[in-house]
């Protein structure tokens, strides 16, 4: 074989190796761009699903929150009820305290009417005295009991009205 023929020989083969090489290349390259698009919609899913987890741990977070306001909330309506009624019982016992002096200075009078004059006459007078004294007292103490209670209603109990 001449030289020439050879040299023709070799470049067809190059020109054959270059083609089947860039055949090659080519597949190669259209792998990679497969690989490429799977790896790219397996990060789109990931970051999807951390999104989600995100958002439902921040709903999570918020509901708890709103949950422990609302407990807050009831516990202090509660506190205050309790406080309120507390108060209620203790103007009641002393409405019922002035009743039952005023009933018993109007029983005095009424002895005291009877009796007219002497030693005995006047134990009535000083009963009378005593009991008027201690209704004077409780009514004075009644006051501020419902002070105390108007105090609770407008003032302490207003703060969770305004919490809730």
């Amino acid at each position: 074989m001449l030289p020439w023929e050879a040299t023709l020989t070799l470049a067809d083969k190059i020109d054959t190796n270059k083609s089947e090489v860039d055949t090659q290349v080519q597949a190669l390259q259209a792998t990679v761009n497969s690989q490429q698009t799977l790896l790219d919609e397996q990060q789109r899913i990931k970051d999807e699903e951390q999104a989600k987890k995100e958002t439902l741990e921040k709903q999570t977070a918020e509901q708890n929150i709103a949950d422990e306001k609302e407990s807050a909330c009831e516990a202090a309506k509660n506190e205050c009820i309790v406080k309120i009624n507390k108060q209620k019982s203790i103007i009641d016992s002393a409405e019922s305290y002035i009743e039952q002096r005023k009933k018993d200075t109007k029983s005095r009078k009424e002895l005291l009417a009877k009796c007219g004059e002497g030693s005995m006459c006047s134990g009535y007078e000083d009963a009378i005295k005593t009991h008027e004294k201690l209704m004077e007292d409780k009514k004075d103490e009644l006051n501020d009991e419902e002070d105390k209670l108007s105090k609770l209603e407008n003032e302490t109990c207003k703060d969770y009205k305004l919490a809730c």
